[in-house]
């Protein structure tokens, strides 16, 4: 009976995680390495990587490999290069990527891939631009990006990498004022820069970039105060920024941008300490940001999750959603008006957001009209008690 009560209980806390998620922040294992602040970071499957980066009299060049799921970190090969901070990474496919770099007064341009499955590094074609520190990276599909920074200038020169070809190309300039310490995110198939050092104070503006048509599109500023060092990742759909050095010191402010309504919204402040220069990255439905400075050296890691904590429930009877199959357009019909919802969330089968409607009126039916393509996609009908999710299909 014992044995029964305790499985029982588990099962309990197992179902009430499921249900109940936590939003915001919760401390995880400390990186194993040395504090630092500067370092690269990149993700491979569901791994995180974190390495190189200095204390203010050290630089570093170890590598250590964090898995979510175990909440462990493992010490992996060490980056083959010169010690470093201040470098840019990224990953592609199964690989991971790391370039430039400052030690001292030298800066660096090379360039090398880590593979994990064999937990080797290899030497890479040299990033073509000048040699700098704080370059922005980023991959988009099958290729990597690389660009602005800093040498004896600030700099807004963009690259893209091609792994197959193991060759650099020259793409458009970045769309904005030449500058170093930039934050990036990717979601789709464009990524968004911004933030920074302009030499004569932060900046607060953020650009979009199509590698389909290689241009830039000035988006809404960062809703933050002008700042350099932040962190940024996307999680389904959403790009979210924070931390880094403003004017009035290091900061914890965290804020969320959906592409779709081109606009900002303040979250949870990040729940560590304020800090610059951590690194920041994402997996699924949780961001991930480690080390960094906040007067010392950091060494803390920290989880963002934006699973509501709102039960969800699938599929509920109690809404009625027709006609489902339809052609785009559903009615969407509740049990009364004392259930109204603040939103409808239409997402893809992956979670991602791709729609928002706010409920229009009073009335206990909302006509719902839709321009996405066929398939099977689920309405997120959301109070303030519960988000009640159905699945679609559009033909």
């Amino acid at each position: 009976m014992k044995k029964q009560i305790t499985l029982m209980a588990v099962l309990l806390v197992v179902l009430n995680s499921l249900l109940f998620g936590q939003v915001g922040w919760t401390q995880k294992a400390n990186f194993p390495g040395a504090a630092r602040y500067h370092a690269v970071s990149f993700t491979i499957g569901n791994k995180l990587y974190v390495g190189t980066g200095w204390n203010n009299s050290v630089y570093y060049n170890d590598f250590y490999e964090y898995d979510p799921s175990t909440d462990t970190w493992t010490a992996k090969a060490n980056f083959p290069g010169v010690a470093r901070y201040a470098a840019s990474a990224f990953s592609i496919g199964s690989k991971g990527y790391v370039g430039c770099g400052r030690v001292g007064s030298t800066y660096y341009n090379d360039f090398y891939e880590y593979d994990p499955s064999t937990d080797t590094w290899a030497i890479k074609a040299n990033f073509i631009g000048t040699s700098r520190h704080h370059p922005i990276g980023f991959s988009i599909g099958t290729k990597g990006y690389m660009g602005i920074g800093q040498n004896s200038s600030l700099l807004n020169d963009m690259y893209e990498y091609d792994p197959v070809a193991n060759s650099w190309t020259q793409k458009s300039n970045y769309g904005g004022t030449a500058r170093h310490a930039a934050v990036a995110f990717v979601i789709d198939s464009n990524a968004y820069v911004g933030c920074g050092y302009i030499g004569t104070g932060y900046t607060n503006d953020f650009w979009k970039y199509n590698p389909i048509t290689d241009v830039w599109t000035q988006i809404a500023n960062y809703a933050g105060n002008g700042r350099e060092h932040d962190i940024g990742f996307a999680i389904g759909g959403l790009g979210y920024v924070g931390n880094g050095y403003a004017t009035t010191g290091d900061t914890k402010d965290f804020y969320e941008y959906d592409p779709i309504g081109n606009v900002w919204t303040q979250k949870a402040d990040f729940g560590g300490t304020v800090r610059e220069g951590a690194v920041g990255l994402s997996i699924g439905t949780n961001g991930y940001v480690a080390t960094g400075w906040d007067g010392t050296n950091r060494k803390d890691l920290w989880e963002y999750s934006t699973v509501s904590g709102i039960p969800e429930i699938l599929n509920s009877s109690s809404i009625n959603v027709f006609p489902n199959p339809s052609n785009g357009e559903f009615n969407v019909e509740l049990p009364s008006a004392n259930t109204l919802p603040s939103e409808i969330i239409i997402t893809d089968i992956l979670g991602k957001k791709l729609q928002s409607i706010n409920w229009n009126g009073k009335d206990e039916t909302m006509k719902l009209k839709t321009n996405l393509n066929s398939g099977i996609y689920f309405l997120k009908i959301k109070n303030k008690e519960q988000i009640i999710t159905k699945k679609v299909i559009i033909n």
